[in-house]
């Protein structure tokens, strides 16, 4: 036991190191400005008044609520312990305003270490500490470019673990929590709703009565300073701030139209029919629908198993998946969530872990054409101007290969085969085969 904490002890420890000595690189400098004057915000003007007026001209909060909280405790602690002048250019500031990120990579770490002890083995619980606290891809966005993605993902994590242990109340208060960290978690929202109802109408109760608690919590002072439709109207203005079809997010629209896709408007109509914007709401709700059908037996009613975890993560990284991939407004970071939902299909199977690595370097690629790390992958985006479109396709057959994947697992992976999906899939495929024979 004593060897074991040690060992996890010794990855975690590491893995904050590594994210120290990366982190006084400036990153993207408009993300980190933004932040730090948030902060500075906070604390100069009050939490609650800092989202309706900023100081030194900094763009007001389109975040929710639990991230301003975040950076308002980030400006008391370094006013308190570093200066009371909020210097910008300071490293010991741009360290700390991306350091809740980087203890949220942390936390999703040792998460994951429980989380596949429990319901794997110990071996492969250290293992997905160390490949989580290690990914490339969640050591560029957090410890060098300075977003703070990994903070919501955290909290959507833990609230999918609650809920696969059977503990429901609490699971409702951090999807709450997530909600109000970033509004990307209504990616989920369609999924949590699908399970709460499954899980029955006691479990329904309780999911809703924790997320209200977490709600209500996170919104009080901001109800108390009298600024909470201040509040409501950021987080309601988040949805479409960016109307465009694609903000250098290598997706199925990057594939079509290249870095046109930046310029072009998500309310444009695609062959005076759809909506850009509607086309992509469609494919995410007939996803869910899909996911529905696939997983409707095994998630009714709840039995906390090994094979419901697998099922609820392995859900989750595809719609997180799809959301990035089919929907507009995306930026290139909007595919982070994929990187923890889809962990544990890399402990499933070599199948699972290769797409898992393939769409995670697909990713990382995505993030460097974005925001270079060296002259090296700099230097290879101009000498193949095609790059971040071939990234883009590669991305689309990554999502065909892990749908099959997904509908393999539930149909003949996980114990228990119990999918509605099948009957009909598999009654046209013997009809196919019995097609062939006769002709």
């Amino acid at each position: 036991m004593v060897f074991d904490s040690l060992i996890l002890s010794t990855i975690l420890m590491a893995g904050l190191i590594v994210r120290l000595l990366i982190a006084p690189a400036p990153g993207y400098e408009f993300d980190v400005g933004v932040n730090q004057g948030w902060a500075k915000s906070a604390v100069e003007l009050g939490l609650a008044r800092s989202y309706s007026e900023q100081v030194d001209g900094n763009m007001l909060p389109n975040y929710p609520p639990f991230s301003l909280m975040i950076f308002a405790n980030v400006g008391h602690v370094y006013k308190a312990f570093i200066s009371p002048e909020f210097d910008k250019s300071r490293l010991e500031y741009r360290i700390l305003i991306k350091l809740p990120a980087m203890l949220a990579d942390l936390g999703t770490a040792l998460l994951f270490f429980f989380l596949l002890k429990q319901w794997k083995n110990k071996k492969a619980g250290f293992l997905a500490a160390a490949a989580y606290t290690f990914h490339p891809a969640v050591l560029y966005e957090s410890a060098y470019w300075g977003q703070t993605d990994s903070i919501f993902t955290f909290f959507l994590v833990l609230a999918l673990s609650l809920f696969a242990s059977g503990r429901m109340t609490l699971a409702g208060v951090f999807i709450a929590v997530a909600l109000f960290t970033k509004v990307q978690t209504v990616m989920l929202g369609p999924l949590f709703l699908m399970i709460a109802l499954l899980a029955g109408w006691k479990s329904f109760l309780k999911i809703s009565a924790g997320a209200a608690a977490g709600g209500a919590l996170v919104l009080l002072p901001f109800f108390l300073g009298d600024t909470l439709m201040a509040v409501i109207k950021a987080m309601l203005g988040s949805v479409g701030y960016y109307s465009i079809v694609s903000s250098a997010a290598y997706n199925f629209w990057w594939m079509l139209f290249a870095d046109a896709a930046g310029s072009m408007q998500d309310t444009d109509l695609l062959f005076d029919l759809l909506s850009y914007r509607n086309i992509g709401f469609a494919i995410f709700g007939i996803a869910n629908l899909w996911i529905l059908f696939l997983f409707l037996k095994r998630w009714r009613p709840h039995k906390p198993s090994r094979a419901l975890f697998y099922s609820l993560f392995a859900a989750a990284s595809f719609l997180a998946f799809t959301f990035f991939l089919f929907s507009t407004q995306m930026h290139e970071r909007y595919l982070f969530p994929f990187i923890a939902l889809g962990l544990p299909l890399a402990f499933i199977n070599r199948r699972g872990a290769f797409l898992y690595a393939a769409i995670s370097l697909l990713f990382l690629s995505n993030l460097m054409g974005w925001l270079p790390l060296s002259f090296v992958d700099r230097a290879l985006f101009r000498t193949f101007p095609t790059l971040d479109v071939t990234i883009a396709a590669c991305q689309f057959f990554a999502y065909i290969a892990l749908l099959r994947y997904v509908h393999t697992l539930e149909v003949r992976v996980l114990p228990g085969h119990r999918s509605l999906v099948p009957v009909f899939v598999t009654r046209w495929k013997r009809a196919f085969k019995h097609h062939k024979r006769t002709t």
